[in-house]
């Protein structure tokens, strides 16, 4: 299985700029040419096909039902975590030749749902959950460079250093210490920071060593990890470099909220993906809760609001990817992106106590348990499609296990709120 996981994950790196090529691919791999035969796939297929009313959405809103979304997703990543021989968690659940198949553990993710498996863990008193957290810690140890830096990719196709994944894995590693208070995660992420801070450009951007070699509005996520780590050293030098990099994230925002360089491909920074821009929203947000500069959070409001009014308007799950005037620019749904909206809704109406925030975040969690894969078996059952419908542009034909973590951060933070809320959520 290392073997095909490598063999496919190069062939689809090889295909990534060949749109066309790489639909023809994903279609014969993943689609239904060779996976009809499956009936999970078809019914996946069949469960993400019509176009959702939001209005319409009917679930479970009492805290016991979000709860059991909560478990049933959650239960998924464990079930992943035990079934690679790695204690990673795998980058996507596809079919191949009828077959479920899961990739091999991405250390950039799996070291991200370390902060998802302690926060069920401290909600809900699992030890089973702590222990997962720790051991997905342990994981990414392996793989750090002797200069700081960690891979990108997937154990069994894992490429050079990166700046965005290194970042990444700062957050989980930093979270690891805070918990465990073991030095080595600190030391870690210590190391992880001064290598970040090396390769950042006067202007404060990243470019060698990320993606395609241009800089992003979405590592914002990477100078969140820096002042996480700042908060515990207090080091001047981590908080600079953030700054500085926020301040070029701001730098490329309209005044409608739209970013430009936000998106992974140059020739997509038009129509960025809603997953990135996500990204970008959630590292200001926090960046905001550790610095408390109203600048970053006033960027964050404005996207925020422009997509809050979009959802309530539309009345249905936000597109894809969308233009500098917010208009929908893809007849897909990427559903990681949803989740991370509505987390950050949610994070807004903390800070703000603006309920027009946390009433659009419960009304999108709604869309997302709709859409939660309640069949399958333990490779399928709890996750979310990549995309709606199944074939869309985003992680087409495919399970993503980021998509999962964010679902249960939404949902997690969902029970938080319902739980201060009282009574009104004890009941369906």
């Amino acid at each position: 299985m290392k073997v095909l996981d490598t063999v496919l994950f190069n062939f689809h790196q090889l295909l990534s700029h060949r749109r066309i090529l790489r639909k023809i691919a994903l279609f014969a791999f993943r689609g239904p040419l060779f996976n009809f035969i499956n009936p999970i796939f078809l019914r996946v297929c069949f469960n993400t096909i019509g176009k959702i009313n939001t209005e319409k959405v009917r679930v479970d809103v009492g805290i016991e039902g979000t709860k059991n979304h909560i478990n049933m997703a959650l239960n998924w990543i464990m079930v992943n975590q035990t079934l690679q021989p790695d204690d990673g968690v795998s980058s996507t659940t596809t079919f191949f030749l009828g077959r479920i198949v899961n990739s091999g553990s991405f250390p950039e993710v799996t070291v991200y749902i370390i902060k998802t498996l302690f926060d069920y863990a401290n909600i809900f008193n699992s030890s089973a959950c702590f222990e997962s957290a720790l051991k997905a810690a342990d994981f990414e140890l392996r793989f750090q460079n002797n200069d700081g830096s960690f891979p990108e990719g997937v154990v069994g196709a894992l490429r050079g250093p990166s700046v965005f994944n290194t970042g990444q894995i700062v957050h989980g590693l930093n979270r690891a210490y805070r918990e465990s208070e073991d030095e080595k995660y600190l030391e870690a992420c210590i190391k992880a920071c001064n290598w970040i801070i090396k390769v950042q450009r006067a202007d404060g951007a990243w470019r060698a060593f990320n993606y395609r070699n241009i800089a992003r509005t979405y590592d914002s996520k990477v100078s969140e990890s820096l002042l996480e780590v700042a908060r515990i050293t207090n080091d001047d030098k981590y908080i600079d470099a953030a700054k500085r990099n926020l301040n070029f994230v701001i730098s490329n925002q309209k005044k409608n909220g739209w970013f430009y360089n936000c998106d992974n491909t140059i020739e997509n920074n038009h129509i960025p993906l809603l997953h990135l821009i996500g990204y970008t929203i959630d590292g200001l947000l926090n960046s905001y809760i550790i610095l408390h500069e109203e600048i970053y959070l006033e960027s964050s409001r404005k996207v925020l609001e422009k997509l809050l009014h979009k959802f309530e308007i539309e009345k249905t799950p936000l597109s894809g990817r969308h233009s500098s005037t917010w208009t929908s620019s893809s007849k897909s749904i990427c559903v990681t992106g949803l989740a991370q909206i509505s987390l950050c809704w949610s994070i807004m109406y903390e800070i703000t106590e603006d309920f027009r925030f946390l009433n659009a975040a419960f009304k999108m969690n709604d869309v997302l348990k709709s859409m939660q894969l309640k069949f399958g078996g333990k490779k399928i059952r709890g996750s979310l499609p990549g995309s709606y419908p199944f074939w869309g542009e985003y992680s087409s034909y495919a399970i993503n296990s980021w998509g999962v973590k964010y679902f249960i951060d939404s949902l997690l933070k969902e029970y938080r709120i319902k739980k201060e809320l009282g009574s009104i959520y004890s009941k369906k």
